[in-house]
């Protein structure tokens, strides 16, 4: 007989993922460790995810709704399209600096390999769909079509990912 689900314990063995992934890295994330901090069985893990992949994986998902939401709650829904899209950009490079061990565990592979339903797919894209609305709004108030708007929107999530990690990498000048 299989035993039920525990969210607690699975909320507990994400939680300590993250910290350790903000402290150390992923390369310093083992399973043995996060077993130890969560007072269970490395074979506990194991029953709620095949592998480290697919444990990073759910992370990554997780992580992805964080800086969202984080991103989003800063959003003056009163400013115009130009506002939002500043503020957009603020807010994921505010997060990205204060979050640089996490930021890389999203941008390392995405997206996760765990099987996502479709609303799942939408949310891990949310701040995507944003810059893209936020983009065409801005395009049509300036009087400037821009063409193919979707690899702008990533465009700009990569270049400012990249003024992130020159940054946090004392590449650039803050």
């Amino acid at each position: 007989m299989t035993r039920p689900a525990n969210p607690q314990l699975i909320n507990l063995i994400q939680d300590i993922v993250a910290e350790e992934i903000q402290a150390k890295g992923i390369e310093g994330v083992t399973l043995r460790l996060i077993a130890k901090r969560a007072g269970i069985t490395p074979t506990t893990i194991y029953y709620y995810f095949k592998n480290k992949e697919e444990l990073l994986d759910k992370i990554k998902f997780n992580v992805t709704r964080e800086l969202d939401e984080y991103i989003f709650a800063r959003l003056n829904p009163n400013d115009s399209a130009e506002q939002k899209f500043k503020a957009l950009i603020d807010s994921f490079i505010d997060w990205s600096i204060n979050h640089p061990k996490l930021l890389d565990l999203v941008f390392d592979t995405l997206p996760p390999k765990i099987n996502l339903t479709e609303a799942e797919m939408a949310q891990l894209y949310q701040t995507n769909f944003k810059i893209i609305e936020l983009l065409e709004q801005v395009a049509v108030a300036k009087g400037h079509p821009i063409e193919n708007i979707k690899a702008n929107s990533t465009i700009f999530i990569g270049l400012a990912y990249g003024v992130v990690k020159l940054f946090l990498n004392k590449r650039v000048l803050p």
